[in-house]
């Protein structure tokens, strides 16, 4: 059994499996085929663990390999235990709630939340600060590929020992300090803008908690100071060639005082890279303030006029944080009504109390809100064998499942929207129409004419579905939810308890 031949079956094993327990049958199971014995097989096995998760020290000593594992293997794991403790927290769960309380659990599940929120922040940085190195080619050539490998993806026990974030995270790129450094990096434009509204947004009124119907207007006040930089050296350091800037950087101003450090910044090292956008939206005294939590590449130089024109940057760098606050219910009064099953005509539906409509009592979406996968409800019949219409199909629904960040993990209150088709796509003249295996927000479509088409499901408007739902499903506590709008409602103005057999058979029926 040769060393050289146990590393060959080690890699070859991981190529086949995904998880500890398939490592394990699936390297036994090929060690069986080479002809080893019982005896070589869990010697080799035990060996193999050593060649996988650690590594050889100066000294002739093993450490830990922490690299092995990528910082968003490690970041998904984080954010699915703080899914299943905001779940114990939430109070939604009679039988969870029951559970902590009767055990003494909420202080403690409390303090191991706000630690498990500092290791995904920590982790999400050292994310962004790969993509940011990969992105600006900041990362040494005479690096090896492992080098390479463990700065920009892989885990490392380093990222929770700083307490200086943005000094641990240097989302800087040489040539703009350099430049700084020298005295060469020129203002060459400045703009500020400022926008105060008083009646902004609805939002719930804390000291009626219990009523989701009772919401309060709050102000809104936008005030940012930015800057752009550019790059003068040389003989054309007076009359340069373009009047692009090499380094933009914006300043929130919160009531009289600028923040410390930029919550905007945009780098164009030079012509030969795109430029890089990293946005920083926690305020100045929050956790996370000066690390970015979004970057982006950008594709064409914009000055300040044209970059204050992109969508949904103002409504991200000042979004006003929701403080999340778990109110134990109130125990409230129950009602039951008896009827006979053929004299009962009650409506299955209920009326929205006022004008406002039914609301989802959950957070589902992220900040770009793109946490979804696509997937489409055919109308009955799902094929047509009227010879007047020919064999097709028509789509009735296109589905968002919102996701808890992950593909296959549902939000919380597992949330789906159901999207009417534009009038192009819903009609009955589908060969075909699929998601796409690798993408799932692509649909394809092929008409009956034999024409195609098909595209993203994007967050904005576009072409394929309304812009807004016109029914959701969610859960909250132990029921599952629908809401509805009537025709030419504006609000969800209906809602009814439904089973997850309902759930599941949307689209297989025209009763709604």
């Amino acid at each position: 059994m040769k060393s050289k031949n146990l590393k060959w079956l080690l890699f070859l094993t991981i190529a086949l499996s995904g998880c500890a327990h398939n490592y394990k049958n699936s390297f036994l199971e090929e060690a069986r085929k080479k002809g080893w014995s019982e005896g070589q097989q869990k010697t080799a096995l035990e060996h193999s663990y050593r060649l996988l998760l650690l590594e050889k020290t100066g000294d002739g000593d093993y450490k830990i390999k922490y690299s092995v594992l990528t910082a968003k293997q490690v970041r998904e794991k984080i954010d699915e235990a703080l899914l299943g403790v905001d779940q114990l927290l939430s109070y939604k769960n009679e039988s969870d709630t029951k559970f902590v309380s009767r055990f003494g659990l909420r202080k403690s599940l409390e303090h191991s939340e706000q630690i498990f929120k500092v290791q995904r922040d920590r982790l999400r940085a050292h994310e962004l600060y790969g993509q940011f190195l990969s992105l600006t080619s900041g990362v040494p050539a005479e690096y090896s590929e492992n080098q390479i490998r463990e700065k920009i993806t892989g885990y490392n026990q380093r990222i929770f020992i700083s307490t200086d974030l943005p000094k641990a995270f240097p989302f800087q790129i040489e040539s703009i300090e350099w430049a700084k450094r020298r005295g060469v990096l020129k203002e060459i434009e400045r703009g500020q803008l400022s926008l105060y509204r008083k009646f902004d947004r609805q939002e719930q009124n804390l000291a009626n908690a219990d009523d989701p119907n009772d919401l309060i207007w709050k102000s809104k006040l936008v005030d940012l100071e930015i800057t752009n930089y550019k790059i003068m050296e040389g003989p054309d350091a007076e009359n340069p060639k373009t009047n692009s800037g090499n380094y933009l950087e914006g300043y929130r101003i919160v009531g009289d005082k600028k923040e410390i450090l930029p919550a905007l910044r945009l780098f164009y090292p030079n012509d030969d890279n795109p430029g890089v956008m990293l946005l920083d939206l926690d305020k100045e005294g929050e956790a996370g303030f000066g690390v970015p939590d979004l970057i982006e590449p950008m594709q064409d130089n914009l000055n300040i006029e044209e970059l204050l024109q992109e969508n949904n940057l103002l409504e991200l760098l000042f979004k006003e944080k929701k403080e999340q606050k778990r109110v134990p219910p109130k125990t409230k009064a129950l009602f039951v009504e008896i009827a006979r099953t053929k004299e009962s005509s009650a409506e299955l539906w209920e009326t929205a109390p006022d004008e406002n409509g039914w609301q989802v009592p959950i957070k589902y979406q992220n900040e770009l809100k793109n946490n979804y996968n696509v997937s489409l409800v055919f109308a009955k019949p799902e094929r047509s064998t009227d010879t007047t219409n020919g064999i097709y199909k028509q789509i009735k629904y296109l589905k968002k499942e919102w996701t808890a960040g992950q593909y296959r993990l549902p939000s919380i209150g597992r949330v789906v929207e159901y999207y009417q088709m534009k009038p192009l796509y819903n009609k009955r003249n589908l060969v075909q129409a699929e998601i796409d295996q690798l993408n799932a927000k692509r649909i394809s479509l092929v008409f009956e004419d034999g024409g195609e088409d098909g595209g993203v499901i994007v967050p904005r408007s576009n072409k394929f579905i309304e812009n807004l739902p016109i029914m959701i499903d969610y859960t909250e506590g132990n029921k599952r939810w629908r809401i509805k709008k009537d025709d030419h409602s504006k609000v969800f103005n209906k809602r009814k308890e439904i089973s997850r057999s309902l759930e599941e058979k949307i689209g297989k029926s025209e009763e709604e």
